[in-house]
């Protein structure tokens, strides 16, 4: 079953439970309609800060863009845009949300794995998400594009494992390139662990732990200032997230040319998008010296992930936080290929970076059901960006 084919899939289990006893909520019954957010239960909330809004799900159904994921003392909920264009959100269980928004095959299944989950952040549901995808969900072109993400992050978490076991070659008065490079054999890595004065087995296994965890400041090929831009708000050879903001500084140069050129709401709320693209560019440029750090010398940060684990890193879950949407956001952008196909999506844009909400008029959740065409139309189009988010780990979006 393709992902083209909008389902409402039968009740067949009574909700998701995983270690953390987070309840994902019921499945809705083939009987359930179509209705909007707040004919079916929705809570109507105030956008208080971004925090309480939730995390990015990368979803594939026109009708679910812009919702997003957090965890309450009941389980998981979700924060969805208001669908008339003004201040505040809905809150929503997934019955509810699966009730109105008739989620593919892709969606619930992706809910389903993340109701599983002991940790919801925008790492753990790219993990999540990558997986659904490589097992055919979503059709074979996205299954593809999923395992090739795997496999280059694999591949990164080897070689940053190999320029952290060089630096701390160093550290350890190895200076010598020979004398480095002896490292990598079992006799020269037992060496190098005495003399850093830690146990061999335990300093391969934090290597690995934190390689692999750390995957993705080195996936990818390293990104590329644009012509004419400020330079990178990260390292070029950060990876991931180097590409990442390369695509947020272009669309943020793209947005400031199309401002230019409109008035009146378009314009203004154009700027508040350029501003939250600032903000993410700024945010992003503070990190720099962590990652920095970790290459001069890995050993405080492998003793750390030694007593802290996943905690010892907390500049790689700011750097996910920052970035949190803005891969869905640029791609967005730039697959449309004129002005006026542009322009329609300036709303959806707003959406998924928050600054909608003041009467601007932008497009609602049920819109893509208007044309039963249009919603296939956009569903087509997510797939199509869902394969491109992957391809960042490829360096290649």
């Amino acid at each position: 079953m393709d992902a083209l084919t909008l389902l409402r899939l039968p009740d067949h289990r009574p909700g998701v439970r995983g270690a953390t006893g987070l309840a994902a909520g019921t499945l809705p019954g083939p009987s359930v309609t179509r209705q909007t957010a707040w004919e079916t239960g929705a809570t109507a909330q105030k956008r208080d800060r971004p925090a309480a809004s939730g995390v990015q799900l990368p979803l594939l159904a026109p009708t679910l863009a812009g919702v997003r994921l957090r965890v309450a003392p009941r389980g998981l909920e979700f924060v969805l845009p208001n669908p008339s264009g003004g201040r505040g959100v809905y809150v929503a269980s997934w019955a509810v949300v699966a009730g109105f928004a008739e989620p593919c095959v892709h969606d619930t299944i992706l809910v389903g794995r993340l109701s599983t989950l002991d940790r919801i952040d925008p790492a753990s549901i790219r993990d999540a998400a990558r997986a659904v995808a490589s097992e055919g969900h979503a059709g074979s072109a996205l299954a593809m594009a999923a395992r090739d993400a795997q496999s280059a992050l694999r591949t990164a978490s080897l070689r940053l494992g190999a320029t952290l076991l060089m630096s701390l070659a160093r550290r350890a008065g190895l200076t010598r390139p020979e004398d480095a490079a002896r490292c990598l054999s079992r006799d020269g890595f037992h060496r190098l662990a005495h003399l850093l004065r830690w146990d061999g087995p335990a300093l391969a296994e934090a290597l690995r732990g934190l390689s692999a965890h750390c995957a993705s400041i080195a996936s990818g090929s390293p990104g590329r200032t644009p012509c004419g831009s400020e330079r990178p708000a990260l390292d070029s050879s950060f990876g991931r997230w180097s590409t990442l903001g390369v695509l947020v500084q272009r669309l943020r140069a793209s947005l400031a040319e199309e401002q230019s050129r409109r008035h009146g709401s378009d314009g203004a709320l154009l700027g508040r998008i350029i501003e939250a693209a600032d903000r993410c560019l700024k945010s992003a440029d503070r990190v720099t010296p962590d990652i920095e750090s970790l290459f001069v010398d890995p050993l405080p940060t492998l003793q750390s992930w030694r007593d802290e684990g996943t905690r010892s890193a907390p500049w790689l879950s700011r750097l996910e936080s920052t970035f949190d949407g803005w891969d869905r956001i640029c791609l967005l952008w730039f697959d449309e290929d004129t002005a006026r196909r542009r322009q329609a999506v300036i709303g959806e844009i707003a959406i998924l970076t928050g600054t909608l909400g003041h009467g601007d008029g932008a497009a609602t959740l049920d819109e893509p059901f208007a044309d039963a065409d249009r919603g296939r139309r956009l569903l087509a189009r997510n797939e199509r960006l869902r394969i491109r988010e992957l391809m960042l780990d490829l360096g290649a979006a």
